[in-house]
């Protein structure tokens, strides 16, 4: 969410649309990966993650919602925070490229966390 501030404050109207698109993207995609973690702790009542290998033999359409779900939240291509992510880039690159570059960094490091 430090991008959609960093939108904000870019002071330029592609800042402010990727920031809105961001947190719309963001409301979605956290509250499903909060409802797929829920079902999971519902089926198994456990935290241990040993317990969750090989979920996608026994739930094959959870494993691919979550996937997605996951991915969105990488911002990968072809998602909605995608497009907020890349409209923030613009927008703060034209006022603060060193600033852009860092938050580049932070993306970065964020979707190989994420994985």
């Amino acid at each position: 969410m430090n991008l959609a501030v960093l939108g904000v404050f870019s002071y330029s109207l592609q800042g402010l649309n990727g920031s809105i698109a961001l947190m719309i993207g963001h409301g979605f995609v956290s509250a499903g990966l909060f409802l797929g973690i829920g079902v999971i702790y519902d089926r198994y009542h456990s935290r241990l993650v040993k317990h969750y290998g090989g979920l996608a033999q026994p739930m094959p359409i959870f494993a691919l919602f979550f996937l997605f779900l996951s991915f969105a939240n990488m911002a990968f291509p072809g998602t909605y925070n995608f497009v907020g992510e890349f409209l923030i880039m613009l927008g703060l690159f034209k006022v603060y490229p060193i600033t852009t570059i860092l938050a580049s960094l932070g993306m970065l490091l964020s979707g190989v966390y994420s994985v």
